[in-house]
């Protein structure tokens, strides 16, 4: 019985002996309304020309692993793209 013992608790230990430990990945993810570029903003004074750099700084000080936009154009990408010329941008 000690035998049948020993020899059980040895292969648990090989099983779990050679697992590896896991290290999980973290990454950080944002999502921003651009809001439309329409003229009654730029009227206002919040038009898509102050907006852009404001979310270029924000994004660029957070350093987003993934970074997502809602009411884009695709004027408003291509600034984007220009301000984030390192970044893999999909469409």
């Amino acid at each position: 019985m000690k035998l049948k013992n020993l020899l059980l608790i040895a292969i648990a230990m090989i099983v779990f002996g050679s697992c590896q430990s896991y290290q999980p990945t973290s990454f950080s993810v944002a999502s921003y309304n651009l809001r439309n570029a329409n003229r009654s903003d730029s009227i206002q004074g919040d038009g898509w020309g102050q907006r852009c750099p404001v979310i270029a700084q924000m994004v660029q000080y957070h350093d987003f692993d993934i970074f997502g936009t809602q009411e884009c154009f695709a004027h408003q990408l291509q600034d984007l793209k220009k301000a984030f010329r390192d970044m893999i941008i999909l469409v």
